[in-house]
């Protein structure tokens, strides 16, 4: 079964939690830092796969090496002649890359000079990316063309903790670099887009992609499969539609129609509407969607009776994460938000299972943080959404850090306000 290495975003139970649910056999094989994860699938991961997920960064393939090699571990007789195969047949100037965790800084800055050297007495001209403090950047290795023909990036994980390492765990890890996340399309998601209020919370573009990703947990859809055709892989999307009753600017609506999934958004606000469709037109027209995925987007308040144009395959949302706070909040302060937040988020799931009774939730609701580090959960309303038959479902995996709640918390360090993910199934019939 391949082996592949995951570079996980800022929030790794969460992209952990994503990559689990997108890949049914997903077996962690190690963790060598909370953002450096090998694991196996059967699945043939590629980089139009990645296009469609939020929380890796990069991801890397394992290469064949023999195992006397692996124990001996010495990377100056192991990685040129690996490289060179890599790069075999080129006739351009090669451009290659180490990524590397355990190894040495002088030991890297050895290693891209001997590969050099060797590529040279092979008759092949090249240029190495990224230096022995920091890789290269994921926009770099793109604008360079890795993954590609003719250039390479190899993966290098030492484990140098031989007290803590199983007996037949390998000492090394190396694979080539073969999807790598295009950060620049989400910055002009997020930043180009003609409407953006951030008078109200913004949610960023990975977020929405990870609590789309999730909704597989509540849905009788199997998830996209790595390695299929666009058209194939979009056919999973095209038979769901996604409903965000609180849209703002259109966030998930967008990511939504990006998958050809069909979407559904309402906002209680002209301002929040009008915003949404602009924005779905500007993203419809820049990335040619096909007109058989199809939005549909009105006033709404989100707490009262509706009748949406399509019976929605499943809610994803963020309701509402509060006012916005300029300062840390007391706990007095607290207090007051959370008895707000906990009366929208009861409202809208009482209105929900009146309106969509059948449907399964994917939301967010707000954490607020106090001046001593202290996370404020919403403390009721959970029980009270159950009672409405609302059934709370989680990720299963031991290396991911779900709450107590079996919630997967979004915080960032410097922000008053987090966000706790939680996957609902609808109410039994």
């Amino acid at each position: 079964m391949p082996s592949y290495c995951a570079f996980l975003g800022h929030q790794p139970h969460l992209s952990l939690a994503e990559l689990s649910v997108l890949l049914p056999d997903f077996k962690v094989q190690k963790m060598w830092q909370p953002q450096i994860v090998t694991f196996e699938t059967k699945l043939e991961i590629d980089e139009t796969w990645l296009n469609g997920i939020g929380g890796t960064v990069l991801i890397a393939k394992e290469l064949s090496v023999p195992a006397a090699k692996k124990k001996d571990a010495d990377l100056e007789k192991i990685i040129p002649s690996l490289l060179h195969g890599e790069l075999k047949g080129v006739k351009k100037k090669a451009v290659f890359s180490f990524r590397c965790f355990g190894v040495a800084r002088s030991q890297i800055r050895t290693l891209y000079r001997v590969c050099k050297l060797h590529l040279k007495s092979r008759e092949l001209s090249s240029r190495y990316i990224g230096n022995e403090r920091n890789p290269a950047k994921p926009g770099t290795l793109l604008l360079r063309g890795i993954p590609g023909p003719g250039n390479c990036e190899i993966v290098i994980l030492r484990d140098e903790k031989k007290g803590t390492r199983k007996k037949d765990d390998d000492p090394i890890w190396i694979g080539s670099t073969i999807a790598v996340q295009d950060i620049e399309a989400y910055t002009e998601r997020d930043m180009g887009k003609p409407f953006r209020d951030t008078q109200t919370g913004l949610l960023p573009p990975k977020l929405a992609q990870v609590m789309l990703n999730l909704a597989f947990l509540t849905l009788p859809h199997e998830p996209p499969t790595p390695g299929k055709t666009k058209k194939k892989d979009g056919s999973v999307w095209e038979k769901i539609t996604v409903w965000d009753p609180f849209c703002g600017s259109g966030v998930i609506a967008l990511e939504a129609v990006l998958r050809r999934a069909h979407a559904l958004a309402s906002d209680k606000t002209e301002k929040a509407v009008k915003g949404c469709i602009e924005n779905i037109k500007w993203i419809r027209n820049r990335e040619k969607t096909p007109k058989a995925v199809t939005h549909h987007v009105w006033k709404q308040n989100a707490l009262k009776p509706c009748e949406p144009d399509r019976v929605p395959s499943v809610v994803v949302t963020e309701t509402s994460l509060g006012p916005a706070l300029k300062k840390t909040p007391t706990k007095k302060d607290v207090a007051s938000l959370i008895r707000d937040a906990e009366k929208l988020e009861l409202g809208f799931f009482e209105n929900l299972a009146k309106v969509a009774p059948e449907t399964p939730v994917i939301c967010s609701f707000p954490v607020y943080i106090t001046k001593d580090g202290t996370r404020h959960f919403l403390p009721k309303v959970l029980g009270k959404i159950e009672k409405l038959g609302y059934r709370l479902t989680c990720v299963s995996n031991p290396h991911i850090k779900a709450t107590d709640r079996h919630s997967l918390l979004y915080l960032r360090p410097d922000q008053h306000v987090g966000r706790e993910i939680l996957c609902f199934l609808p109410p039994k019939k």
